[in-house]
């Protein structure tokens, strides 16, 4: 996780497909997918923070 964090430091957009939620704490925007159907987003502190919100809304 280390050179992910370092590469996306470094101005890449890193995407990271898994099924291990506690890799989420590293992510800086989750998405959640169920049945094929995108159920959920997540956005990031720095975006909330901002005033910038998910565009997926249910």
């Amino acid at each position: 996780m280390a050179l992910l964090k370092e590469i996306h430091a470094g101005g890449m957009t890193i995407m990271m497909i898994t099924h291990s939620l506690h890799l989420i704490a590293y992510a800086s925007r989750a998405f959640k997918m169920e049945d094929g159907n995108l159920t959920d987003v997540t956005a990031s502190k720095a975006d909330l923070a901002s005033g910038i919100e998910p565009a997926y809304k249910d």
